[in-house]
């Protein structure tokens, strides 16, 4: 999957993705009276020529086949963000919007969300500012003002856990968590994750349960091969083993991986017999790849790709 330019020759597709991913993605929140409004079919191509003329668009493709789109303002607002139908929860739309972000590193992003995209954008990062109530085309729709600031720092969010990326005042509660006294290893992995955010957008979150102040583990990536297939490494403290939380803060992160442009693959490692370990590795949509030694010891390999 790669994400390029919108050009005019897409509109009709575009048009058509986004008439089908209405009426098909959004049937369950939205009437029909509702959708008809909202994605007249066919779509008015004149309309959507003018429409796209005013934005900046990327498309998400892959071989002949476009599978979703998003446009959007120069001062941060997002317009458009739809995919295609049977293309939902694939990374497209995460795909799309980390295009975005790194076109738009300077400014607050915003957007009006209607009821199947909030969720969405609240798992990458943005918040709420008020629900509204609009009338279009004379029908009436429930959708929300969202904002994410400029400083947004990649907090995940999944039901139970929130993970924010390390830093160097998370040293001592690590170690605790590490069970470990050799404070310089876990300082050099904050540092060294603090420069992999800087190189590669991407790096190492601590695990936080919602509602609580302390944190239970760590969990993130890191490009020990290669940049483009980094490896998922995650660590829980004892009294939190046990719970799902490990696999839980996994899929978070895997999920965020494939939506950075340049990721193609993740991988993680253990031993054989950590069967917790691969338990995780398959709840985050891993499959086993091979078996090697690494740094000498004997590991089972498990890799998820594109």
């Amino acid at each position: 999957m790669k994400v390029r330019p919108f050009e005019h020759s897409d509109t009709e597709t575009l048009a058509s993705l986004f008439t089908a991913s209405v009426h098909v993605l959004t049937a369950a929140l939205y009437s029909e009276a509702q959708r008809s409004a909202w994605a007249p079919q066919p779509p008015d191509l004149a309309l959507w020529r003018r429409r796209l003329s005013g934005l900046q668009t990327l498309v998400a493709h892959d071989a002949d086949r476009v599978l979703g789109f998003i446009s959007y303002e120069t001062d941060g607002h997002i317009d458009l963000l739809y995919t295609a139908p049977g293309f939902e929860r694939r990374g497209v739309a995460s795909l799309l919007l980390a295009s975005v972000e790194i076109a738009l590193l300077a400014v607050d992003l915003y957007t009006e969300a209607n009821l199947v995209a909030e969720p969405f954008f609240s798992r990458h990062g943005f918040q709420i500012i008020e629900e509204q109530n609009v009338l279009y085309r004379g029908v009436e729709f429930r959708r929300y003002a969202m904002r994410r600031p400029r400083d947004f720092n990649q907090e995940l969010h999944s039901a139970r856990l929130l993970l924010r990326p390390v830093t160097l005042r998370d040293l001592l509660p690590l170690a605790h968590a590490a069970q470990t006294t050799d404070n310089a290893r876990i300082d050099t992995m904050i540092r060294n994750s603090r420069d992999c955010w800087q190189r590669h957008g991407y790096g190492m979150w601590v695990i936080v349960p919602k509602g609580a102040d302390s944190l239970i583990g760590w969990c993130g990536l890191r490009p020990i091969q290669t940049p483009g297939e980094p490896e998922l490494l995650y660590g829980l403290a004892e009294p939190a083993r046990g719970l799902g939380f490990a696999a839980e803060a996994a899929r978070a992160v895997v999920e965020f991986a494939f939506g950075l442009p340049d990721v193609s693959g993740v991988w993680a490692a253990t031993t054989p017999d950590h069967l917790a370990s691969i338990h995780v590795m398959e709840r985050s949509g891993m499959s086993f790849d091979c078996r090697a030694h690494l740094d000498g010891v004997d590991s089972v390999i498990y890799r998820l790709r594109r």
